[in-house]
């Protein structure tokens, strides 16, 4: 590859980079064509989005919306509950999304600190 044909592609990663802050970081993003603005004409809004995705797959950021229900798994493995007893670790993750569930109802004890909790 010739040194004219790299030209495009730090400021490509370079704006990836920002736009990944800034879903990160700001309440409102700017638009992808706010980026591009001031970037070379061979960039696209097409390849900075798949850039961002490349850049988040080689970062290994997995992107997830965290719920109560992300870690039942790991209070069961921390209770040291094993899957081999298959009836009792089904009915405790059941009990578990019972209880989760339930205190959607009951939103009194949100007036207290998590680390009352």
């Amino acid at each position: 590859m010739q040194d004219g044909e790299k030209n495009w592609m730090l400021p490509l990663l370079a704006a990836s980079c920002l736009s990944c802050a800034a879903k990160f970081e700001e309440v409102l993003t700017p638009p992808l064509p706010e980026f591009l603005m001031h970037l070379p004409a061979e960039i696209t809004k097409d390849s900075l989005w798949r850039m961002e995705l490349h850049l988040l797959h080689t970062l290994e950021w997995h992107l997830l919306a965290l719920t109560p229900f992300s870690f039942i798994d790991r209070f069961i493995f921390l209770c040291g509950l094993k899957q081999k007893f298959f009836e009792d670790f089904q009915e405790k993750r059941g009990r578990m999304v019972e209880i989760i569930r339930d205190s959607l109802e009951y939103t009194d004890f949100l007036r207290y600190a998590p680390s009352t909790v």
